[in-house]
């Protein structure tokens, strides 16, 4: 059915598309919305002014992306940053999250932060979980095995790669690495750990990581970086001494 209908928003938790003259009454299309939600979303996420006419299908489509951007910031937290003025408030905001746990570590695991970071990986990707494949030959995955890295599986890649790893962050959440198919150390720090009273949530954040096409669930918020969509952030290894290794960068797996 053809016709135009014209938005009207009203700030009684609800959006009313109401016929403009000479539009026939059942025409008329009501959806509800929490108001909570429209705030969230930056009120409205329909893009026609008030008083613009518009047609079913639009608001339609523009009440579903709502929802459906509502719900993922509900349960994945607030959505990975893209600008720069993004990133900077989004290392703030974990920073603020995880101080007290950071600070806390212990010599050896502040250490292996250390590593993290050494190799320009970037605070949003750390603490988002985003996946993570360092060309190193294994270096870091002989030297975190040391560290009292427990033995553990998981979804990524499979055992022909070789044994995986869990290494506990306390009041953080996990460092799971592995080996790639070339023998390379890949990493990436998970919510929670697989063991103990933690695996409840570790399995919810499965559901998670399977329910929103494969993102990664880190202590601070999700993150697209999974080896599963072939993206992964890559970066090269080079000894202390020698010329730093350029940041990270997005390819695809192989």
């Amino acid at each position: 059915m053809g016709g135009a209908y014209v938005l009207t928003i009203q700030r009684i938790s609800h959006v009313v598309a109401a016929p403009s003259a000479g539009i026939p009454a059942d025409n008329v299309v009501t959806a509800r919305i929490d108001q909570r939600a429209v705030d969230a979303l930056q009120r409205p996420l329909l893009v026609n002014p008030v008083g613009s006419t518009v047609r079913r299908g639009e608001v339609v489509a523009a009440s579903a992306s709502a929802l459906r951007r509502y719900i993922e910031k509900k349960i994945l937290g607030p959505p990975y940053p893209t600008g720069a003025a993004q990133r900077t408030a989004d290392i703030a905001r974990i920073r603020a999250k995880l101080s007290r746990a950071l600070a806390a570590l212990s010599p050896s695991l502040r250490g292996v932060l250390q590593q993290l970071r050494a190799l320009r990986v970037s605070e949003i990707d750390i603490f988002r979980g985003s996946h993570v494949i360092v060309g190193d030959a294994g270096l870091h995955y002989r030297e975190w095995q040391r560290r009292g890295a427990r033995q553990r599986s998981s979804s990524h890649y499979d055992k022909a790669t070789g044994q995986q790893y869990e290494l506990g962050f306390p009041g953080i959440g996990a460092l799971l690495f592995g080996r790639d198919q070339r023998g390379n150390t890949w990493f990436q720090l998970e919510a929670h750990s697989k063991y103990g009273l933690a695996a409840v949530p570790h399995f919810c954040d499965f559901v998670k990581h399977k329910l929103f096409g494969n993102r990664q669930i880190g202590p601070a918020g999700a993150s697209p970086y999974s080896e599963k969509n072939g993206r992964a952030l890559w970066v090269p290894y080079l000894p202390v001494g020698a010329a730093p290794p350029a940041v990270a960068t997005a390819t695809k797996s192989a």
